[in-house]
């Protein structure tokens, strides 16, 4: 977090509470990132995505939100249990090692899903939330997220389970020294699936509502699975899968080169997995896309400019460095000023 300046309290001007006291002027030149490794990852480059100033204040200025404790698990905790559960379930060898479609397949029919799914849930739990806790209301809590992420992840696995045959050959996986132009990245993978013919599918999980559009453009929204395609040294890859797990809305959304072939045998002609493959052309738009990102953050481009205007600071920690509601209030009133100034001058001609 960042320290306000020491000031004497009689060499602080009288500055009145009004926007007219904000005025414009002209920053000096930024400054070149001269760093090797730069901190963050994918989030890096989705910051300077979402708005170049929360890049430069977060990963250069290495501000940070004032933390507030909440009562039970916040959305962080419970996206870090469930990638945990997942990266148990398909790569531990105990109690029952399952790394396929065939052996969830063999786990499904023996019936032995659920209790595989408590056991892993009941693990990470130990393993990630502190064990000396007497609060019988915070238990029941908990038992309840238990619950709920049992009966989410089953859902999510009986969707694996109808899938094209696949193999998970790595889960978390490190993507060490990722060079993107003037920027050297450390990334991790959620999961890299091998399919038959020995491609690779990228996989990262999602609880919120996903869509591939999040891909498109120059800033686009969600650049971790472009990242790992272009940049992240993975061999042979022919898709990309958001693993959207949500309560009654778990789906799979991505590009892949076949997705009859490679993830669903049934899939309709309708669906945007058949009608928008993974072709190399979003492979060439990722790779220019990515590179002008880390071009911006190296050269020290750090404007206010929020993609998605106040959507985009709403999720926003920051917002009083930036001061962008100071700002907007100024534009709105200087604008009332000017209709204000517009319509004197229309009685006066009309006169």
């Amino acid at each position: 977090a960042l320290s306000a300046p020491v000031v004497a309290i009689d060499t602080v001007p009288n500055i009145p509470n009004s926007p007219e006291t904000l005025e414009s002027w002209q920053a000096p030149a930024p400054v070149h990132y001269s760093g090797s490794l730069a901190t963050g990852g994918a989030t890096l480059l989705r910051d300077q995505a979402a708005c170049p100033f929360r890049a430069f204040a977060t990963h250069r200025l290495h501000a940070s939100e004032v933390a507030e404790s909440e009562w039970g698990l916040s959305a962080l905790d419970r996206g870090t249990l469930l990638h945990d559960i997942l990266c148990r379930f398909w790569s531990s060898e105990k109690p029952r090692r399952v790394a396929s479609r065939d052996d969830l397949l063999r786990t499904i029919a023996e019936g032995a899903l659920q209790p595989l799914l408590e056991h892993h849930i009941d693990a990470s739990f130990a393993e990630k939330l502190p064990q000396n806790l007497h609060d019988s209301w915070l238990l029941a809590y908990l038992d309840a997220e238990k619950r709920r992420l049992a009966e989410l992840l089953t859902a999510w696995l009986t969707t694996e389970s109808k899938r094209q045959p696949f193999t998970v050959e790595y889960c978390e996986q490190r993507l060490p020294n990722v060079t993107v132009g003037p920027l050297q990245l450390n990334l991790q993978a959620d999961r890299i699936d091998r399919l038959p013919g020995g491609s690779r599918l990228l996989i990262d999980y999602k609880t919120g509502k996903m869509s591939a559009a999040s891909w498109q453009g120059d800033r686009p929204d969600e650049p971790q699975l472009p990242l790992y395609a272009v940049y992240g040294n993975v061999e042979n890859v022919s898709g990309l899968l958001f693993a959207q797990i949500r309560p009654h809305d778990t789906k799979c959304i991505g590009h892949l080169r076949d997705a009859r072939a490679q993830l669903f045998a049934d899939l309709s002609d309708k669906s945007p997995l058949v009608r928008q493959p993974y072709e190399d052309a979003m492979h060439d738009a990722w790779q220019s896309a990515l590179a002008n990102l880390a071009e911006e953050f190296a050269r020290g481009e750090a404007r206010v400019a929020p993609k998605h205007g106040e959507t985009t600071c709403q999720y926003c920690l920051l917002p009083n460095l930036c001061r962008i509601h100071e700002l907007n209030a100024h534009s709105e009133h200087s604008l009332w000023e000017n209709a204000e100034d517009s319509d004197e001058t229309g009685e006066d001609d009309h006169a």
